[in-house]
């Protein structure tokens, strides 16, 4: 299932909890600041963030990464 999330809020102040899992798994746990303008595909399909490691606190909530 494919839902697209409106993320009207995300900008270069916004720090992401990121989980990565494998097999259901959570292996990896880190923050990460937006570090380059979200945006969509022409197609409307694919949203893309740009982010980078840092040690600052999350302040916009958890995305999933699944391996």
């Amino acid at each position: 299932m494919s839902r697209k999330f409106e993320f009207e809020s995300v900008a270069y102040d916004t720090v992401f909890r990121v989980v990565e899992r494998r097999n259901g798994e959570a292996f990896a746990r880190w923050n990460a600041r937006v570090i380059k303008t979200p945006s969509w595909d022409e197609t409307g399909t694919t949203y893309t963030i740009t982010l980078e490691r840092t040690t600052d606190p999350a302040n916009s909530g958890t995305l999933y990464l699944n391996e």
